[in-house]
């Protein structure tokens, strides 16, 4: 098994009302550090923006207090 490469994902570039950004895209593997804890999954786009679906029911938004960071997973 090889390890994955990870791309950094700028946390600088969100925009909009908060929910836009640039380097994000649909069907890409993420992982996220959100309050200390690391999580990977997909991002859905929904009415207000990108949306997390690796944590919780629901998943997160990009403006939720707590992310720390954003890795898009290389194949």
């Amino acid at each position: 098994m090889r390890t994955p490469k990870l791309k950094k994902i700028n946390l600088n570039k969100i925009c909009g009302n908060g929910n836009e950004h640039p380097d994000i895209r649909r069907g890409v593997y993420y992982l996220i550090q959100y309050n200390g804890a690391l999580y990977a999954g997909t991002f859905s786009r929904q009415h207000y923006g990108w949306n997390f679906n690796g944590v919780y029911g629901a998943g997160m938004q990009l403006t939720y207090p707590g992310l720390e960071a954003i890795w898009q997973i290389m194949k």
